[in-house]
């Protein structure tokens, strides 16, 4: 019964692990995971940092194997001279890649598993980088320098398996598990967060249709008040009275200009004897605006006094003689 027991009680706390999760917020839950990883994180983050340190020791063996290198003599007295041309050129080459490769190493200022998993990517690159651009190099360089290339070799791979080892102890299954968890639980607030926006820009839509209707309503009863006003009824028959009147005085107008069409011909004479200074009127200015605007002269002209004039004037002279009409024009003149 101890065995099944221990099961039991094993099952009670994940039941009950379960129903105080349900009870969490996002927040709460993603705060808990966060804490686990934490939790899980802080052996892995403590040999990290001891990798790293091996890293560090074992870019200084290379560094010193490649200055070695580089200052090395040939053991041999008597070298074809093309192939030391060869092999010189490839140790410059190898020496220059190495140090580019040693120089590439970014060492985090602190130590996560965000900046180990940053500076085992980079530092992958540049190895993997160098090592396919070095094979040439070290397959020249070791036909003279075999054992400074070797070493140099040696180098090379260890840091290569310690980066290994680094890659191993960041992808741990249960916390990769885990910031997987949290990633999910960002994207759901994300989705929550854009949910929660979109409900408050749809209440807001809603209120400014809201008052719009009511802007509309409003319109509507102050355009009927504006119907039924006194004041509307009145404008409208003031433009209608208006309307009466421009029509009426077309009219007038339009017997204005039948009574002084007769008269045209007599009033240009009248105006051409004016302009030669063979006689005086005081309306001088007056007579060519009914020659030229009879209905609006006809208007202005208070009791037709001036209208009476002129005519008066031109039938004395058609009377004298000096001013000649037809006989048709000089009796519809003096009609």
């Amino acid at each position: 019964m101890g065995f099944w027991n221990k099961v039991l009680r094993k099952q009670e706390k994940v039941e009950e692990l379960k129903a105080e999760v349900t009870d969490m917020t996002l927040d709460q839950v993603n705060s808990l995971i966060k804490n686990k990883i934490d939790e899980m994180s802080s052996p892995i983050l403590l040999k990290g940092g001891e990798l790293l340190n091996e890293i560090n020791l074992g870019l200084k063996n290379l560094d010193n194997n490649v200055k070695i290198l580089e200052n090395s003599s040939p053991r041999y007295e008597k070298i074809d001279p093309q192939l030391w041309s060869l092999v010189s050129g490839n140790r410059l080459g190898l020496v220059m890649k190495m140090r580019n490769f040693i120089s590439s190493f970014d060492f985090p200022e602190s130590i996560s598993l965000s900046s180990l998993s940053d500076y085992y990517s980079s530092s992958v690159k540049f190895l993997v980088e160098t090592s396919n651009n070095s094979v040439k190099n070290f397959e020249y360089v070791k036909t003279i320098f075999e054992d400074e290339v070797f070493k140099i070799l040696h180098d090379f791979k260890s840091v290569d398996r310690l980066l290994g080892k680094l890659k191993k102890l960041i992808e741990n299954e249960k916390i990769l598990e885990l910031q997987q968890y949290v990633s999910k639980i960002g994207k759901i607030k994300s989705n929550v967060n854009n949910i929660s926006l979109k409900k408050i820009q749809i209440r807001h839509v809603e209120q400014v249709t809201r008052d719009s209707e009511k802007t509309i309503e409003d319109l509507r009863l102050k355009l009927k008040e504006i119907k039924d006003s006194e004041y509307l009824k009145n404008f409208e028959i003031a433009i209608k009275e208006k309307a009466k009147f421009k029509d009426d005085l077309d009219k007038i107008g339009a017997q204005i200009l039948f009574k002084i069409s007769p008269l045209e011909k007599s009033l240009k004479k009248y105006r051409k004897i004016l302009s030669g200074g063979k006689e005086k009127l005081k309306f001088e200015n007056e007579l060519s605006d009914y020659i030229d605007y009879p209905k609006e002269a006809f208007l202005r002209d208070d009791g037709f006094k001036i209208v009476q004039v002129i005519i008066e004037r031109i039938e004395l002279l058609i009377d004298k003689g000096f001013l000649h009409l037809e006989e048709k024009k000089k009796i519809r003149t003096l009609e």
